[in-house]
């Protein structure tokens, strides 16, 4: 066999292999065979297709497992080669600016992305219809972007479009059909419709739970779970979260450090009852797996002892409050400047949704950081990524 033959042999076996670890969410697997396929295909020459396929797919994986600098570059790297050789109008143009409109609404790049998904949208729409399904995972994208840059009529008019679609396409119950009721959920909660916005996450939360059973469903619980502190629900801000935890003991076991932000919300619903002694064991059992994933002198694990020693002082144990204020003063001189990581958790869930978009043949949105709980309250909030000073 010619040297070219088994060059491409070998790299059609690496897209191959790649695909297939994709579809298994094997994302260490489907990094090191796309790599491989990529630097293959990088001697073939600039505007070689294969080298579009290769960059499309390595693109993903990262997208996926949060490298958006990096996919960004894949994306835009492919599109170069794509507007050379179909042209502008072209649908294999339309999917990669559909992935790439995508990946600027995970990094919150809303406004470039609506302008990118805009153009999608057109292409889409000029080849396959108004009512294909891969229209309707656009318009959901587009939506994002537009609920970003508070949009909220043209937002939900187009999730309006794509669930008719969806529903007709897909029937009723299908995972599809229970992201859009998320989107509008989410849509709704951002803009203080929280009576919408619970009916939308429970007509989801239905879909997921006799679809998927796993982790989509505990990101709903917990997403529910925060919307009933905003509403001051306690028992079922106490009852989603609980279910919430269950599912992540029975996926990860009881000592994940993944556990600790429900532990914490389980906790919280408590304390802003002013239930201080309830609020403790939840609080510290949080504590305890932050401190044995991350270490005594983390940055993870300042909140956690400052919310502690609130719980202290409420309870006029002041004997505990100042070692615990002084712990987390002395971790926040170490880190002055660095930005408090989400919870591994979420990154996970990221992921799951990003790989059933694909096996769905095309991207969604991913899951948004959920809102914060104190904002009406006042109150502690809920663990987000924040800067500290």
């Amino acid at each position: 066999m010619e040297t070219s033959d088994f060059q491409a042999a070998r790299w059609k076996k690496e897209i191959e292999a790649g695909e297939k670890a994709i579809e298994r969410m094997d994302w260490e697997e489907a990094g090191e065979r796309s790599a491989a396929a990529l630097q293959i295909a990088e001697g073939w020459g600039k505007n070689d297709p294969r080298l579009a396929e290769s960059l499309r797919e390595h693109g993903t994986v990262l997208m996926v497992t949060g490298e958006l600098e990096e996919a960004e570059d894949c994306f835009r790297r492919e599109l170069q080669i794509l507007l050379q050789l179909r042209g502008a109008g072209h649908v294999e143009v339309a999917r990669c600016l559909h992935g790439l409109g995508t990946l600027f609404n995970s990094k919150g790049e809303y406004a470039e992305a609506k302008s990118i998904l805009t153009d999608a949208r057109d292409i889409y729409t000029k080849h396959f219809g108004a009512d294909h399904h891969v229209v309707a995972n656009l318009l959901s994208n587009l939506a994002e972007a537009l609920a970003g840059l508070e949009e909220w009529v043209e937002a939900e008019e187009l999730l309006e479009q794509a669930l008719k679609i969806y529903q007709q396409k897909e029937g009723p119950a299908n995972l599809l059909v229970g992201n859009i009721h998320y989107q509008f959920g989410k849509l709704y909660e951002e803009q203080e419709r929280l009576r919408e916005a619970e009916a939308n996450y429970q007509r989801s939360l239905a879909i997921m739970e006799k679809a998927d059973g796993g982790p989509l469903v505990a990101l709903l619980l917990s997403q529910l779970g925060g919307l009933y502190l905003d509403l001051q629900e306690w028992g079922q801000a106490e009852s989603s979260f609980r279910r919430c935890l269950e599912l992540k003991e029975r996926a990860l076991g009881p000592q994940h450090p993944a556990l600790a932000e429900t532990l914490h919300d389980l906790g919280l619903v408590f304390h802003e009852q002013g239930l201080a002694a309830k609020a403790e064991p939840w609080f510290q059992r949080a504590l305890a797996l932050v401190e044995s994933a991350h270490g005594p002198n983390s940055l993870a694990l300042a909140d956690y002892l400052e919310e502690l020693a609130e719980i202290y002082e409420e309870q006029e144990r002041y004997d505990k409050v100042s070692d615990l204020y002084e712990r987390a003063g002395d971790i926040l001189e170490e880190h002055p400047e660095e930005l408090l990581d989400t919870d591994q958790f979420e990154k996970d869930l990221t992921q799951l949704a990003l790989s059933r978009a694909i096996k769905f043949k095309g991207p969604r949105h991913t899951p948004a950081k959920k809102k914060s709980a104190g904002k009406k309250t006042g109150k502690k909030t809920r663990k987000t990524a924040r800067k500290k000073h």
